[in-house]
């Protein structure tokens, strides 16, 4: 990953932010993914994602997807 490449979060691991959060992690981003089902953030991380809480990630996203 280049040093200049933002890091992500997506807020809702569903059917779209779940998708989009994968596509993000494929194309090679850092993304944090966050839901209020631990189930879908820990399927996320499986696939390379990153979880975590919001209050402690947040500020250091450059991008957040709703």
């Amino acid at each position: 990953m280049q040093e200049n490449t933002p890091i992500v979060g997506v807020v809702g691991l569903g059917s779209m932010g779940g998708g989009m959060a994968r596509s993000l992690v494929r194309a090679g981003l850092a993304t944090h993914g966050f839901d209020v089902d631990a189930v879908r953030v820990s399927a996320f991380c499986a696939e390379g994602g990153q979880g975590g809480s919001f209050a402690e990630v947040g500020p250091s996203l450059d991008i957040v997807a709703t």
